[in-house]
């Protein structure tokens, strides 16, 4: 299936587009062809895909109808340097549109479904898909619905490189080839436009991929089956999970599944949260629907509460179920007997690369935007995701809309003749709406302070959202 459509691509894509996006990936240092804006996007996740989706989702038509008005116009005025006239939104009419996208990993996943997957690797395949298919199957139907953009707007997405540096003064991003086989693994990338979209992690693994060794989609499938078999080990007597957010919460939903599912009434679950409720910024019937979830299935809920390694406490040891740990918590209690622990607090944004840069981040290391969704110090600089600071429930429907409204605003600026166009004013998804899985047949779906939608219902919602949002999208662009 990959090889047609790489051989669709390159029947629609001309051979002097496919050498340009080619050139793009074997440049060592960034040279910037005047011809062509260069729209650079940082990360590979659902904000950093949705902005390239709303980027194609439409021709560049007044771009088009501009041209036409200024070659009428130069021909009346028998003026051959009105291109130079000094109108932004003219200067941009004669360039390409190039967008990258750079990504260590060479794979899409859809996150929330990760801890699903944790319990039943077999349903990885179905939530992830290939960024290079993703690629393909974009510019195939795009070329076939507008043919006249053939060469006007290009998408090369870059896998398996390791983003090293932001240098804002030449306007260019440094990065490595991690599994490059050639001598020059050091490259460099020139933008217009960049988008930092690299999200963020959390201490515990399988969480979330491990950029250290899951950059490919088998490895990633590989290490979920490693955890599956851990959680089945008859040694494994006493899960602990430290957070009780959406994560900490759905994460013990799907443990209860595989122990009911395997017959494990030998294996003890706890939950630590440090609130004095679960799920604080949910209405107070889905709290109450949850404890009693907890409840009616053992699980052992301490609140208010935190657990606190000791100073030589080895993390790499924490889903080891041979391996038994004992914790202490903050009011003094005891852990006795754990053989694995879920970190599921404190997601840290993954912009490491960018420190040293004059990009301005937070305090919390994350990009410093405005309502726009720009940088506060650099207006050609935009972030999306959880690796920004924008007060808002860092969730996969936020970060899903902001690159939706990001990829319009790309959009409005390259159409505007105006110097600073008027952007449009992100407006945070509330928790207004929440869905709130508890393993595969239950869960809770809340409007406002109204739990709507409960047990097997709330969870068949759940599973058509998390696809036609969250994976359809990215496998059938």
């Amino acid at each position: 299936m990959a090889e047609n459509n790489n051989n669709n691509l390159s029947e629609i894509m001309s051979s002097e587009q496919l050498q340009h996006t080619e050139n793009i990936t074997n440049t060592a240092t960034a040279t910037h062809d005047p011809s062509i804006l260069n729209i650079v996007i940082i990360g590979g996740g659902m904000a950093g895909l949705s902005v390239v989706l709303e980027l194609f989702s439409k021709p560049t038509t007044l771009l088009q109808k501009k041209n036409k008005k200024q070659r009428r116009a130069s021909r009346h005025n028998n003026d051959s340097n009105s291109s130079e006239n000094g109108d932004n939104g003219d200067k941009f009419q004669e360039k390409s549109i190039q967008v990258t996208l750079l990504e260590k990993k060479d794979y899409y996943e859809y996150v929330p479904c990760a801890l699903r997957c944790m319990v039943n690797p077999s349903q990885y395949p179905d939530v992830s898909c290939s960024l290079v298919q993703f690629q393909n199957d974009l510019m195939t139907r795009y070329y076939r619905k507008y043919p006249t953009q053939e060469g006007r707007k290009m998408f090369k997405v870059i896998t398996n490189c390791q983003v090293t540096g932001l240098n804002t003064e030449k306007q260019q991003v440094n990065y490595d080839m991690i599994e490059s086989e050639e001598s020059q693994k050091h490259y460099a990338i020139p933008y217009d436009y960049l988008i930092v979209a690299t999200g963020a992690g959390y201490s515990a693994p399988y969480i979330k991929a491990d950029w250290d060794k899951d950059n490919h989609s088998a490895s990633r499938e590989k290490s979920l089956r490693e955890l599956y078999d851990r959680l089945l080990s008859p040694n494994n007597k006493h899960i602990v999970v430290v957070g009780g957010g959406s994560v900490g919460c759905e994460l013990v939903g799907e443990l209860n599944d595989l122990k009911k599912k395997n017959k494990r009434s030998d294996l003890k679950i706890t939950l630590v949260h440090g609130q004095d409720i679960l799920l604080e910024r949910c209405g107070q019937r889905t709290h109450n629907y949850v404890n009693k979830f907890m409840q009616h299935n053992d699980v052992t809920v301490m609140l208010n509460d935190r657990v606190i390694p000791s100073d030589d406490h080895d993390y790499s040891k924490d889903l080891d179920p041979d391996v038994t740990k004992v914790f202490s918590t903050k009011s003094g209690k005891q852990l006795n007997d754990v053989t694995m622990i879920f970190w599921c607090t404190n997601s840290k944004p993954r912009t490491s690369w960018i420190e040293g840069s004059g990009l301005a981040l937070s305090d919390r290391k994350t990009v410093a935007i405005n309502k726009t969704l720009q940088s506060i110090s650099h207006p050609n600089v935009f972030s999306v995701g959880d690796c920004n600071d924008f007060d808002c429930e860092k969730s996969g429907a936020n970060a899903h809309f902001q690159g939706e409204l990001l990829g319009r605003t790309l959009l409005a600026i390259l159409a505007s003749k105006k110097d600073e166009p008027s952007l449009p004013e992100y407006k945070a998804m509330g928790t207004f709406a929440q869905n709130i899985s508890l393993g595969a047949k239950d869960g809770a779906f809340a409007m406002g302070s109204r739990v709507v939608l409960w047990g097997r219902l709330s969870a068949a919602a759940k599973d058509k959202i998390n696809y036609y949002a969250g994976i359809k999208p990215f496998k059938h662009p």
